[in-house]
């Protein structure tokens, strides 16, 4: 609806927004985790995350304590060894930090916790995994490095 508020003038109505930043992905806390589908032998998958979307639900053994970050479930069927990359987007600032907890997701420890090493560099690890549930927390090492971050998983 049109509103004047002077005579002979007609303003646009205010207008509300709502951010994708205010809506935090269904996968920001253990509650419902995204299921990650794992890679056949010798083969990869990717997926592209916005971390600075979520909230800070966890912190890792390694680092993340206040920056938002998303988990992500898995099963191992039969052990395998695995390598886990979070890849910042380029230019982004990005700093990653992977976490990853074995049959509870609010475990406070860890199989396996990485930062990366430096600005726009990927965090990653090798493990090889014994049949479980597994999740995976990325994060980043504080707000200002959160943002879009390729995850790839290797077998």
């Amino acid at each position: 609806v049109w509103q004047s508020t002077r005579p002979g003038v007609i303003q646009r109505p205010a207008q509300s927004t709502v951010s994708a930043a205010s809506i935090a992905p269904s996968n920001d806390t253990c509650a419902l985790p995204r299921d990650l589908t794992l890679p056949a032998a010798g083969a990869e998958i990717s997926q592209l995350v916005d971390t600075s979307l979520g909230n800070d639900d966890t912190a890792a053994t390694c680092g993340g304590s206040g920056s938002p970050d998303q988990v992500f479930r898995f099963s191992v069927l039969t052990a395998a060894t695995y390598t886990f990359t979070a890849t910042p987007e380029a230019g982004s600032g990005g700093v990653p930090v992977l976490s990853l907890r074995k049959a509870s997701c609010d475990a406070m420890t860890s199989e396996a916790c990485v930062v990366a090493p430096g600005v726009n560099q990927p965090a990653t690890f090798t493990a090889t995994l014994s049949p479980d549930t597994y999740y995976l927390w990325v994060d980043a090492t504080q707000p200002a490095t959160a943002g879009r971050v390729t995850i790839t998983v290797r077998r």
